[in-house]
């Protein structure tokens, strides 16, 4: 998850992880970026996030809901 937000800033709202805008796609992290990302910092910083107070007017009623793109359609033609 860090690497997402490390690859994703504009995705979060005031800068925090727990807090994912819902109008924007989220771009996989490359796997280098995800194997260089220290455990202990990831686990620090993610804490440190969670621990700030929200903005509750910010996240009501909000939810993130992660989807997979749709597979183009392929319609086969048999009139010829």
């Amino acid at each position: 998850m860090w690497a997402f937000y490390l690859e994703n800033p504009n995705a979060f709202i005031d800068e925090n992880i727990n807090l994912v805008r819902n109008d924007v796609d989220l771009v996989m992290p490359s796997s280098d970026l995800v194997m260089s990302t220290e455990n202990n910092d990831a686990r620090q910083s993610i804490n440190f996030m969670s621990s700030l107070p929200t903005k509750s007017a910010t996240i009501s009623g909000r939810q993130l809901i992660l989807t997979a793109p749709e597979k183009p359609q392929i319609t086969i033609r048999r009139d010829w």
